[in-house]
């Protein structure tokens, strides 16, 4: 099984490293904290015009040749699609993140629990075996897996320190890099074709560009393509089913 996915934050290639720290999972919540509490100005949040051209032109060629097309808010809650089927997956994801697994925290919910996080759901498809090859077309701010950011620069300018996290070796085939050197797609083919919003990671401003993928999803089979409001991760169901339990 062939899988597409493009987060819209692979535009936030200029301001994402003000995004790395703790936050409130509530996008709305966040962007009000986060603006603030802090020095940042709108005008800091500037989006890479030629990546938004390139995951256009992506999405354009890919739609010709496959129409089961789903829009989410949350990355993780592709699974959703991809928990109907045992299928292995050919994985592209162009993203800002590798979304593989961020934190020993995270893998013992995903493991334990079935909690997936939209940093995590790469994990979780391990987990299952189900992943054969995964490409993902990171930026030029990309921090690489098992990498983190010990401190956020407030400014624009300002230098990053960087730590290891110590994590888990990846078994299943793993490629990644920039637009420029691993992102020629030679094969538009695909059986699934996931795009996500990632308000928590796309500055308030720029959420509107996912309009601009529902209409060409529109303009090329007349409706607009289906849409995923619940997150994963909050999904009481997902978490009951893994362990077997129950609320009381």
């Amino acid at each position: 099984m062939r899988v597409l996915t493009i987060d819209l934050d692979y535009i936030t290639t200029d301001y994402s490293r003000f995004l790395e720290s703790d936050y409130n999972k509530y996008a709305a919540i966040r962007w009000d904290e986060l603006l603030y509490n802090s020095p940042l100005i709108s005008k800091d949040f500037q989006i890479d015009s030629n990546n938004l051209l390139y995951i256009i032109d992506v999405f354009s060629k890919s739609i010709e040749q496959c129409k089961n097309v789903i829009f989410g808010i949350d990355h993780e809650s592709i699974l959703y699609e991809l928990d109907k089927t045992n299928e292995k997956i050919d994985l592209i994801n162009i993203d800002q993140h590798h979304d593989i697994v961020y934190n020993s925290e995270q893998i013992h919910k995903v493991e334990k629990y079935n909690i997936v996080s939209e940093g995590a759901w790469i994990w979780y498809l391990k987990v299952q075996n189900r992943i054969s090859s995964y490409k993902w077309i990171c930026t030029e701010t990309s921090m690489p897996y098992g990498q983190k950011f010990l401190a956020s620069p407030p400014k624009p300018g300002m230098e990053v320190e960087t730590g290891n996290k110590n994590l888990p070796e990846i078994n299943f085939p793993f490629v990644y890099g920039t637009r420029d050197k691993i992102g020629k797609i030679d094969d538009f083919e695909f059986d699934f074709i996931y795009v996500t919003e990632s308000p928590q990671y796309v500055y308030p401003d720029h959420w509107f560009y996912m309009n601009i993928f529902r209409m060409i999803y529109r303009n090329k089979y007349g409706e607009f393509p289906k849409q995923i409001t619940q997150k994963y991760e909050w999904d009481y169901n997902k978490q009951i089913n893994s362990w077997g339990g129950q609320l009381s």
